[in-house]
């Protein structure tokens, strides 16, 4: 059985400091067999991470690490990318720059703001918070960029906590519509368990997960989003546990853009020390 981790940041992300031999370090020690570097690239100008993402150095990090690690983990070279529409066409441009294993792309804002500011400091109802974030998604899909879309349904993971009135009922004809949109543009779904520990969700949830099966989708990943080497592999035991709640009987892995199935790790198959947030 193998597990994967697709989602993880190492220092060529603006907001982690982690080297990548130490999240392979810990990849190794929990029994990871596959991981994917999935570092941030923002397209906002406003952005404080705009502007650091740097392709060659990433580069080289990673093969040093492919060469330390040879036999033991295999490494993964992916991107998120930050989308927002204003910034498509720039976005666009840049990526068919680079090369990666693997793309990310994530909805983290709008109105200019991360969604939680959105709610909380800014006061926009999370009703319209909702819809400006499907719009955007939509607008995500449409270009046809990523291989996954990044932690759907963010606003409920980062804004749990403002969001005591959620109900999916509430928005199932737009996750209909953006399952359906998903499905026809062969754009699969991350699984994301970040902060699984501190009270976060795993994202999407199982009534999301199981409206992407039921429409047919077959392409999901799984990822812990660690930002340092304690979060390495965290709550993915939780993520595969909804997958196969939802039907699901394989996540997908890639090289170079290919993606190839592997089985769902089952119940009870728990990697060695799950990851866990300090």
């Amino acid at each position: 059985m193998t597990w994967m981790d697709y989602h993880l940041h190492s220092e060529h992300s603006a907001d982690s400091a982690e080297p990548i031999a130490r999240m392979c370090r810990r990849a190794v020690e929990i029994g990871l067999d596959e991981v994917c570097f999935t570092e941030h690239y923002d397209t906002d100008p406003y952005d404080p991470g705009y502007g650091y993402y740097d392709d060659a150095r990433y580069e080289r990090r990673l093969a040093a690490a492919r060469e330390k690690f040879a036999g033991r983990l295999v490494v993964r070279k992916g991107l998120e990318f930050d989308f927002q529409s204003r910034h498509s066409d720039r976005l666009a441009a840049r990526l068919a720059d680079w090369r990666f294993d693997f793309l990310l792309g994530s909805v983290h804002n709008v109105f200019g703001v991360i969604v939680s500011q959105a709610i909380r400091d800014r006061s926009f109802p999370p009703d319209e918070v909702y819809r400006a974030y499907f719009d955007e998604v939509r607008a995500l899909i449409a270009t046809g960029l990523p291989h996954c879309l990044g932690h759907f349904d963010y606003v409920r993971k980062v804004s749990h906590d403002l969001l005591a009135g959620y109900r999916y009922g509430d928005y199932d004809r737009e996750v209909a519509d953006i399952v359906a949109r998903l499905v026809d543009a062969g754009v699969g779904l991350e699984v994301n368990s970040r902060y699984l520990d501190a009270g976060q969700p795993v994202v999407p949830g199982l009534d999301v997960l199981r409206a992407y099966f039921d429409a047919g989708g077959r392409i999901v990943t799984l990822g812990s989003d660690a930002h340092d080497v304690t979060g390495v592999g965290g709550g993915l035991g939780e993520a595969c546990r909804l997958l196969r709640e939802a039907g699901f009987t394989e996540v997908m892995a890639y090289e170079a853009g290919r993606a190839t199935p592997r089985p769902l790790p089952e119940a009870g198959e728990a990697l060695v020390t799950p990851g866990s947030r300090h």
